[in-house]
């Protein structure tokens, strides 16, 4: 089953929190490892960024979800009309912050960890033409995977 959140008759709201702990899921055991446990610290981190950097624009594109939302004078969010735009809907309200915290941490985290794995291992095959006396290059390209995966929303 390509979508298991759709066999059970879910809300949009459950639906999304579904897919927006995805990635966290699959990240959380390398993140424990990589701070947690010294003698896997290395391979860990480098797994974690190789697996945030698949993920990167997935993640993106799911949390900025709630913040599509329709023009007019009844504003609702694209994926789910029946969620209407506003600050007096409690659904909307958690959609848009739950989405803003994962955002800061995909999109801000995710470029730490790059900037941190540039410095600690050169050589990784995942930040090999990465410069370190440019880590606003970094922003910049993960500024172009939000907008790719965001345009892809629309």
């Amino acid at each position: 089953m390509a979508s298991p959140e759709c066999a059970l008759d879910l809300t949009y709201t459950s639906r999304w929190m579904i897919r927006a702990g995805g990635p966290l899921a699959f990240i959380l055991p390398f993140a424990f490892l990589a701070w947690c446990v010294v003698a896997r610290r290395i391979q860990a981190s480098k797994t974690l960024v190789m697996i945030a950097s698949i993920m990167l624009i997935y993640a993106l594109r799911t949390a900025m979800e709630p913040f599509a939302c329709t023009d007019g004078e009844n504003a609702a969010i694209r994926a789910a009309p029946e969620i209407s735009c506003s600050a007096d809907n409690a659904d909307y309200l958690m959609l848009v912050s739950v989405g803003a915290v994962l955002f800061l941490i995909f999109g801000v985290g995710f470029t730490a960890l790059m900037i941190r794995t540039a410095r600690t291992d050169p050589n990784s095959w995942l930040v090999r033409r990465f410069r370190p006396e440019l880590p606003h290059y970094e922003l910049m390209v993960n500024a172009q995977k939000f907008a790719a995966g965001l345009s892809a929303h629309q």
